[in-house]
């Protein structure tokens, strides 16, 4: 028999943060396995799920260069990212984040041309909430 398989990957801390955490915040942070990352984007950015007992819907976390709630709960996750087909960054739509940043370049530049693309392609699909909060972050 092999080893036992291994748990979900948790939530590493991010560059500079881990020395500023509370017991409280470690704690919340351990307990928050990754679902979706994509490590070819470079910028080290992955979401996690939290389950609360207080919640009816696991939260959404964005890690990014700081870690805190999106703007998303599980449901709408798994719609958005059917909806956007997954385009590299995505998940920025839904972060406290300034894509006029330079460091959001490459994300600004895939959601721009997601949402000039997706819309012809899908149209199906209303691409009208994403455009919202992509001008709501520049």
């Amino acid at each position: 028999m092999g080893p036992a398989p291994a748990g979900p990957r948790q939530a590493p801390h991010p560059q500079g943060q881990a020395s500023s955490e509370t017991d409280d915040e470690r704690t919340l942070h351990s307990h928050l396995p990754v679902i979706d990352e994509y490590p070819g984007m470079g910028n080290g950015a992955f979401a996690t799920l939290r389950l609360s007992a207080d919640s009816p819907s696991p939260e959404i976390w964005f890690h990014h260069f700081k870690r805190e709630p999106a703007d998303i709960d599980y449901c709408g996750y798994l719609d958005a990212l059917t909806v956007t087909k997954s385009v590299s960054g995505w998940q920025y739509l839904f972060a406290d984040v300034d894509l006029s940043s330079p460091e959001f370049g490459h994300a600004r530049h895939n959601m721009e041309h997601m949402l000039d693309v997706l819309p012809e392609l899908f149209p199906e699909h209303d691409y009208a909430p994403f455009q919202a909060r992509l001008n709501e972050r520049l």
